[in-house]
């Protein structure tokens, strides 16, 4: 992310270029020092403050990188790059939205720059709109056949729409060209777990994590995994590991819940089992429900909106219930 500069060979010239040089080499905490000498010497200089962002989100310190991301746009609105850093921060913040309206700047600025519109793709990706982010991504790789970051995206997305054996070709691709993208391996892991190809997603997750041992998404898919594999004890394992990274990771406490009540564990299981109602799956149903949800207090004289969540097992199992509620409620 160059911009010309008017500077002598040892002065912010040269620390620019030490700037790129050391986060090429992914030195990002020398390369965000090298920025900030050069917005000594040249305060508000937008490609000295957008390299600094995206050194800046490297080391993890978003609230920095996206306040040097702004300010880069705002003092250059016309500069591409500085709007595709802030919306890379911003999908990493979960601000899908703000990333889908930063990327379209970018590409609205630089529509053939595949790059532009692979981050597009990612950001509409993140906000479930995998339509679009289908069409994005399938426009990066027309732009650029070799981006990577395009066709892994293009993979996440079909895979969510159900073409799952273009979505596994795709993720292989990524992985011919980057054998350790443990992103690549989980998606293709979850792909092929829809396929009941189970050694082989059990394979691809375990990479995963030996590439990323923290990666909370694997553990959660590896939980779920060894679930159907029958060994709940590893699974619950997993599910713990995914929880003590992220304690709000509601997949992973929802899936520790499953695998608690399969192994006769009813009283933790069904306390995590809760967890469903803020699952990115389930947890929309409970958003629209008409009324609050009952939490087993007394029925006399009260209404009670009874209906079927999940699976047809379920709504039989817990059927046998209903007597007893239409017996202690006004109306069921």
């Amino acid at each position: 992310m160059d911009q010309n500069m008017t500077a002598t060979a040892d002065g912010p010239e040269a620390l620019f270029a030490a700037g790129l040089s050391a986060h090429g080499n992914g030195d990002y905490t020398a390369a965000a020092r090298c920025f900030t000498g050069v917005l000594e010497a040249m305060p508000g200089f937008p490609a000295a403050l957008a390299n600094r962002a995206l050194s800046l989100w490297s080391l993890g310190a978003l609230d920095d990188a996206e306040r040097d991301a702004v300010a880069a746009c705002t003092a250059m609105p016309g500069l591409a790059e500085g709007w595709m850093v802030a919306g890379a921060i911003r999908i990493e913040r979960g601000d899908s939205a703000g990333a889908i309206a930063a990327y379209s700047e970018a590409t609205r600025l630089r529509q053939d720059f595949a790059p532009a519109q692979a981050g597009l793709a990612a950001a509409y990706l993140a906000h479930a709109d995998n339509a679009a982010a289908t069409r994005h991504a399938a426009l990066a790789l027309i732009l650029d056949s070799t981006c990577n970051h395009a066709r892994f995206t293009l993979g996440s997305a079909l895979s969510a729409l159900g073409k799952t054996d273009t979505a596994i070709s795709l993720f292989t691709q990524v992985l011919a060209a980057e054998p350790r993208h443990a992103g690549a391996l989980l998606n293709r892991g979850n792909a092929l777990v829809g396929l009941d190809r189970i050694e082989q997603a059990e394979a691809d997750l375990r990479a995963a994590l030996a590439i990323d041992p923290n990666l909370r998404e694997a553990l959660a898919s590896l939980a779920v995994l060894r679930t159907i594999q029958g060994d709940t004890a590893e699974a619950i394992a997993l599910c713990d590991r995914a929880i003590a990274l992220d304690p709000d990771f509601a997949v992973a406490q929802w899936n520790r819940g499953v695998a608690a009540l399969l192994a006769g564990d009813f009283a933790t299981g069904f306390e995590a089992y809760e967890w469903r109602k803020r699952h990115p799956i389930y947890g929309p149903h409970f958003d629209r429900l008409p009324a609050p949800v009952w939490t087993g207090d007394d029925l006399a004289g009260r209404h009670l909106l009874v209906r079927a969540e999940q699976g047809l097992g379920d709504t039989i199992m817990f059927a046998r219930f209903l007597p007893r509620l239409i017996a202690e409620a006004r109306r069921v």
